[in-house]
């Protein structure tokens, strides 16, 4: 399921088949479309689309090219109106454009405060656009935080690092359309990984900026799945994975689509099955998800009690084998859970199913003995958290419930798990603290690979 957050199905281009490409969307996956308006004209034509088609919506506004040619004290009473239709979800396109002298940057501003007003007093999030004007529109957002809550997006992003920082800082979401996908925006591709799954969001800006496969056509919203695709690819992700992160960031933002959030005890993440084994664990990382929010990967993985292992199972069933490995992972610590595991383990063995362990390396610690010979035949790879480079930072980020020198008791957890376990690798963070040539090192002496995640990167 994918939503479109950003078109323009009200323009001309598609006066002789609006509804076809309507239709032809929801047949290609997408869900949902927000037709977003860019004049009082064009805000009223999007109602009348999302009044006409159930899976669209709208958004009422007026682009910064209309700020010298409009009245404010005409308009804004008309958009107060507008936005009473119970489909309209957002503020928008509003912003600053300083790229086309289409409007002088003294009325761009002017306008742009009243649409930020005006979308704090109906509360309603922005769609902004923004194009060689990131300082003053910054600014003004900084400025405009202090009267009233702001949230928003960055619609068609095309910004650089610098760019995407602020606007994170700032909270807004960041929309990417099918830019992405073409051959020369390398850099842009790499800032699409850098955006937190939370935050992320598709859009086509139909009918411009058609993906690179339809260069040169009109775009449509059909097309958004080439977007989708090039996302997944840069991120690590199926496409089922980034339609499910960017519909329930939708939901987040703008109010629908309606989107299952019942905890999960086993949930999907690209050809991985993960079993959510417990919210418990022996470490208070600094950085850990659980603390900041319920989602990974678009799944609610906030499990109210730990499963059981016949309900696991049968949840596993229901997948009929569409995967490659079963993961026990989830918001705590596996290894709190040693019979579950075992249990579901020697289960699975007998199917022939692939399993794989992340854990904090505290299982000895946990079970006062060495539970690594319990675990032979049943467990193919063990994916340990070491996470730092020596005790005093392991203890100042992870904050570990036991005393004494816990880092250290990992290490030797790891050297054990290589007599039973036939993979083991260790991950990392990019923490500033970190020394990654030092994190290698271990890795090389313990004999295990290594990986370094980013801190704000979860699943």
């Amino acid at each position: 399921m994918l939503v479109d957050t950003h078109a323009h199905l009200d323009f001309h281009n598609y006066h002789e088949d609006r509804d076809a490409v309507i239709e032809r969307a929801y047949k290609s996956g997408v869900s949902h479309i927000i037709n977003v308006g860019v004049t009082i004209e064009s805000s009223r034509l999007s109602i009348e689309l999302a009044r006409k088609f159930a899976h669209v919506y709208a958004s009422i506004g007026i682009h910064p090219h209309e700020a010298s040619q409009i009245v404010l004290q005409e308009v804004l009473p008309i958009l107060t109106d507008y936005a009473h239709e119970g489909k309209v979800v957002a503020l928008g396109e509003v912003g600053l454009d300083y790229y086309r002298t289409l409007a002088s940057p003294e009325d761009q501003k002017k306008l742009f405060r009243e649409m930020l007003r005006l979308s704090q007093n109906l509360s309603l999030p922005l769609i902004l656009h923004v194009r060689d004007s990131y300082n003053d529109l910054f600014t003004i957002l900084r400025e405009e935080l202090g009267k009233g809550p702001l949230k928003g997006v960055l619609h068609c992003f095309s910004g650089d690092e610098r760019v995407l920082h602020e606007a994170l800082s700032l909270g807004l979401f960041i929309s990417f359309t099918g830019q992405v996908t073409y051959q020369k925006n390398d850099m842009l591709r790499k800032l699409v990984s850098l955006v937190p799954d939370e935050r992320l969001l598709l859009e086509t800006d139909s009918p411009f900026l058609s993906p690179h496969v339809h260069r040169g056509k009109r775009n449509e919203p059909s097309f958004l799945c080439e977007t989708a695709r090039c996302i997944a690819d840069e991120r690590h992700l199926s496409v089922d994975d980034v339609g499910r992160i960017t519909t329930l960031n939708c939901h987040q933002l703008f109010g629908f689509p309606d989107v299952a959030v019942t905890p999960k005890a086993v949930y999907k993440i690209r050809n991985s099955l993960y079993i959510n084994t417990t919210t418990h664990c022996t470490n208070e990382c600094s950085f850990c998800a659980r603390f900041f929010d319920d989602f990974v990967k678009g799944h609610n993985v906030r499990i109210q009690k730990d499963p059981n292992p016949s309900a696991v199972l049968q949840d596993i069933d229901t997948f009929e084998g569409d995967f490659k490995e079963v993961v026990f992972c989830g918001f705590g610590e596996p290894f709190i859970r040693l019979d579950f595991i075992k249990e579901v383990s020697r289960q699975l063995k007998k199917k022939g199913v692939y399993i794989r362990i992340d854990t904090n390396g505290h299982g000895n610690l946990i079970h006062t003995r060495n539970i690594l010979p319990e675990l032979k035949g049943l467990i193919d790879e063990l994916c340990v958290s070491l996470n730092t480079h020596n005790e005093v930072l392991y203890r100042k980020i992870c904050r570990p419930h036991f005393e004494g020198n816990v880092f250290q008791e990992v290490i030797s957890f790891i050297h054990e798990a290589k007599k039973v376990i036939p993979h083991i690798s260790i991950t990392f963070l990019d923490l500033p603290d970190v020394d990654i040539g030092e994190m290698e090192k271990i890795a090389q002496t313990l004999g295990v690979a290594s990986r370094m995640r980013r801190f704000n990167s979860v699943g």
